[in-house]
């Protein structure tokens, strides 16, 4: 039987299961919100969320993110990316079928939308499946305290693999940023720290090592591995 780690990695040795943590604004969807940048009052920038990945902020200027909890501007303006929804769709099929304990986790940089049933909406109208357990959407931009996305995003992996159940882990993300400091978050945990993979190794003992997969998609759809 194949599992949903053999989707995309046919290594038969490996044993345990497999969760993908899935962006959305230009992964899933091509996006159209804006965050606004405000000094003094006024409004001075307008960041796309490529561009908000990697702004900081100048003295005196705030973040307005009335658009990205728009769920309304979400739905409808949102445009799949097909290539990502088609590998998306196969993951979520592969759960269903199996009945395996597989994830897959919506990981975005925005925090809590204003109308979650319409957010949840625009997925259900794309064919995508968020109605089972093991589907759930993740907004790291509720974590405040920690200033820099990618970090946020780390925060929420680590929280997953401190249970031990995954011993294949994916990231399919748009930034570079996102996806290095994933890839050093495998190397972190293949060298033992927070130990992980000694929990890894109680549930599936065969395992070596925790396998990462950093992927980038691209403006198509199309996704590359980073190495």
């Amino acid at each position: 039987m194949k599992t949903l780690l053999h989707l995309t990695e046919s290594d038969n040795s490996i044993t345990g299961n497999s969760i993908s943590f899935i962006d959305i604004d230009e992964t899933t969807f091509h996006t159209y919100a804006k965050v606004g940048v405000y000094k003094n009052g006024k409004r001075v920038r307008d960041l796309d969320n490529q561009q908000f990945n990697t702004y900081e902020l100048q003295p005196g200027e705030s973040f307005n993110f009335d658009e990205f909890k728009s769920s309304e501007v979400f739905n409808k303006t949102s445009k799949p990316i097909d290539e990502m929804v088609k590998k998306i769709k196969k993951l979520i099929d592969c759960i269903k079928l199996h009945g395996k304990p597989e994830k897959v986790i919506f990981l975005t940089a925005r925090s809590d939308f204003d109308n979650k049933e319409l957010f949840l909406k625009t997925f259900r109208e794309n064919g995508i499946d968020v109605d089972i357990p093991n589907v759930y959407v993740e907004r790291s931009g509720n974590l405040r305290h920690i200033p820099v996305v990618a970090d946020r995003k780390k925060y929420v992996i680590l929280k997953y693999l401190q249970s031990g159940d995954y011993s294949a882990v994916r990231m399919y993300d748009d930034d570079d940023k996102n996806l290095q400091t994933f890839k050093e978050l495998g190397d972190e945990i293949n060298n033992g720290k927070y130990g992980i993979l000694k929990t890894v190794q109680k549930k599936f003992p065969r395992v070596k090592k925790v396998l990462f997969f950093p992927l980038k998609v691209l403006n198509n759809g199309k996704v590359s591995k980073i190495k």
